[in-house]
């Protein structure tokens, strides 16, 4: 066996990363000597007594051997960080990780990479809104990056799929665990045009912890990270916390100021991220049109408008192109009231984006 391979498995399954890499570089070391002379590292304290028990027992056992073996057995590709189809976008992260598990095709020519993520209790609505932001981007032949979880990160992968586009997934758990079990098709159908990836060793079950480390990844992997609908204290939040830090684009799509599950996108917003509207921005879509496929694909799934988005639509229908800041102070609201009418708005074709920051009547 490439006794860097080796290693950097052996590093990888005791939770170790890049860190630690850089660590054993500045002391003269090699990481091959990880196994022929395990003694070193724990002498320079690279390495807890814990760690170091671990290592040798994986070491007695044959470990990589047989993670190599499963890995070969399950069609999977061990991508270490020194390789050139290892993503240079997680070098970003001071704690990347050693090596990358990619089941399908990671892809390097892909021009844009996206994550959209939210909470896995969505609301209709959000739901909907994932599945066709997942069509965008096939649409627009962007890579869609999400979590593999049950709600909005299985609507994005199902709209990608649908499209006939590229997804990937990236997992909390071995890629050979198929969680949630009932994603077993969708991570199969993932597989024939994208790729799930994660740096969890073969076999790994889901556990509570491995998902804030899955989050590093979906935030480094993308140029730009949009929130669909999340609380305040979600999995979705800490992503896109990753993803300021790391100096990503952030997006929220404007949620119902009533709703407990829009309040962390509608705090994004009130934040500084962009907000979701439609297409043509986050696509970089230079051309105005008023019927996106979003729109036309929502149109009737919201017929009936609450009195606040029944008043923004009167007075832009009455008194023709406005801006958020003129309807804000015509009708008294809040900022984030009017962004959410807006897009509630956007999604019936009722009101489209004729221009920067305008927004005019549709009907």
């Amino acid at each position: 066996m490439d006794e860097t391979l080796e290693s950097l498995l052996l590093l990888n399954a005791i939770g170790a990363d890049y860190r630690l890499l850089n660590k054993i570089n500045l002391l003269g070391l090699h990481i091959e000597e990880i196994k022929k002379n395990i003694n070193v590292f724990q002498k320079e304290h690279l390495l807890t007594e814990n760690a170091i028990n671990n290592l040798v027992k994986k070491i007695s056992s044959n470990w990589c051997e047989n993670e190599l073996e499963k890995a070969t057995r399950y069609d999977t590709n061990i991508i270490k960080c020194f390789d050139s189809d290892y993503p240079q976008e997680l070098f970003d992260l001071k704690d990347a990780p050693l090596i990358l598990y990619c089941k399908g095709n990671l892809s390097r020519k892909a021009e844009k990479i996206y994550a959209i993520v939210g909470t896995r209790n969505a609301s209709p609505y959000a739901k909907k809104v994932a599945y066709n932001l997942g069509s965008l981007c096939s649409k627009h032949s962007c890579v869609a990056v999400s979590g593999g979880a049950y709600g909005i990160d299985s609507e994005v992968h199902l709209g990608v799929c649908a499209s006939g586009g590229v997804t990937y997934s990236v997992l909390g758990s071995g890629v050979d665990v198929s969680f949630p079990s009932s994603n077993r098709e969708l991570f199969c159908n993932i597989v024939t045009k994208g790729a799930l990836i994660s740096e969890f060793p073969m076999g790994e079950k889901p556990k509570p912890w491995n998902f804030p480390k899955r989050n590093r990844i979906i935030a480094a992997l993308s140029e730009k990270l949009l929130v669909v609908e999340a609380p305040l204290k979600s999995g979705a939040m800490i992503t896109s916390k990753i993803a300021l830090e790391l100096g990503r684009e952030v997006w929220a799509v404007p949620g119902r100021i009533t709703d407990s599950f829009s309040e962390g996108n509608n705090r994004l917003i009130f934040d500084g991220a962009y907000p979701y509207l439609d297409e043509r921005d986050f696509f970089d879509i230079e051309n105005s049109f008023s019927n996106s496929t979003i729109n036309s694909a929502m149109r009737n799934d919201f017929i009936k408008l609450s009195l606040l988005e029944q008043r923004v639509l009167a007075f832009v229908k009455q008194s023709g192109e406005q801006t958020v800041d003129s309807i804000v102070g015509a009708l008294a609201l809040s900022s984030t009231e009017v962004l959410t009418s807006l897009s509630i708005l956007i999604v019936n074709d009722l009101i489209y984006k004729s221009g920067t920051g305008r927004y005019s009547a549709n009907i």
